[in-house]
C-alpha cells in the first residue's frame, strides 16, 4: 500500500526496487530497505505526506477517509498506552502487536515517521531489548502528537482533541 501510494505521488518510479518482492521482507528490512512494511520516515519529512492523503481520499472517498482518520485518532491515545504498559510489563508480543497496528495505519495515512519509529521500536522488541524500545516512548509520543496536529486539521474540529495532543 505503501510502494502504491508513493508511485501515485510519483516518490517510487514503476520497477524500482522499492517495488521488489523483496523490499519490505525480513531481509530487506534488516538493510534499511524501504517496502510495504518498512516505509522510510526521514526526519525532514513533514509528519504527515499530504500526497498520501490526497491518494487516499481519490482511492475511497472523503466520508471514508474522514471515517479512517477519526478511527485513527480516537484509537491513537489507547495504542501509545497499549505499547507502553506491554513494555513496563516486559510483554513482548503485546507491544509488537500494538506497534504493528499503529505502524499500519500511520503508513496507511502517510505518517512516514511515525510508521518507520514504529518499526525500529518492533526491531529492537524482536531482539529482546525491550529497554531500548522503552527510550524511544517520548520520541513516539511527540511524533503521535505532531501527526495528530495535522491529521486533525483534515477532519476539523474534534471536542475530544481539544490542541489535538491529549494524553498523548
Amino acid at each position: 500500500m505503501v510502494v502504491l501510494t508513493r508511485r501515485a505521488c510519483g516518490e517510487v518510479p514503476d520497477g524500482s526496487q522499492a517495488a521488489d518482492e523483496t523490499a519490505g521482507s525480513p531481509a530487506g528490512r534488516d538493510r534499511g530497505e524501504a517496502g510495504p512494511l518498512n516505509p522510510v520516515g526521514r526526519r525532514g519529512d513533514p509528519p504527515i505526506d499530504r500526497c498520501v492523503l490526497d491518494s487516499l481520499r481519490r482511492d475511497v472517498g472523503e466520508n471514508i477517509l474522514k471515517a479512517f482518520i477519526r478511527t485513527y485518532l480516537d484509537l491513537l491515545p489507547r495504542r501509545l498506552a497499549e505499547i507502553e504498559l506491554a513494555l513496563e510489563r516486559g510483554d513482548a508480543a503485546d507491544a509488537r502487536r500494538v506497534m504493528l497496528d499503529l505502524r499500519s495505519g500511520s503508513a496507511m495515512m502517510g505518517a512516514a515517521r511515525l510508521a518507520a519509529l514504529m518499526g525500529e521500536m518492533e526491531a529492537l522488541v524482536r531482539r529482546g531489548r525491550t529497554a531500548d524500545a522503552a527510550g524511544l516512548l517520548g520520541q513516539m509520543r511527540r511524533e503521535a502528537v505532531d501527526v495528530a496536529a495535522v491529521v486533525g486539521e483534515n477532519e476539523g474540529p474534534r471536542e475530544h482533541m481539544g490542541d489535538h495532543s491529549p494524553n498523548l
